[in-house]
């Protein structure tokens, strides 16, 4: 069965179609990817991973055509840049 698996960076894309077997894992994937070579500086994290944005977990089985997705760790907060862009406004 083919998938896909996504990785993006703020400067580079990781796009990678695969053929996976019908018994294959979202873990199986990233493996099959070679993402974390690519990436070396992922294993150092807690990513998340997700198939069409909805969070999964490693072990989930995946499904001819699924798009699965490597979410990096926020750099920073999303609040907290609203407040500092709120502050900037207000000057």
């Amino acid at each position: 069965m083919n998938v896909e698996l996504v990785y993006i960076e703020a400067d580079e894309e990781f796009i990678v179609s695969l053929d996976m077997a019908a018994t294959a894992t979202v873990a199986d994937a990233v493996e099959q990817s070679q993402l974390l070579d690519k990436f070396p500086s992922l294993k150092l994290v807690d990513y998340q991973l997700g198939i069409y944005s909805q969070e999964v977990s490693p072990g989930t089985p995946l499904q001819a055509g699924d798009r699965v997705e490597v979410y990096r760790p926020l750099v920073l907060d999303p609040m907290e840049v609203r407040r500092q862009r709120a502050k900037v406004s207000r000057s």
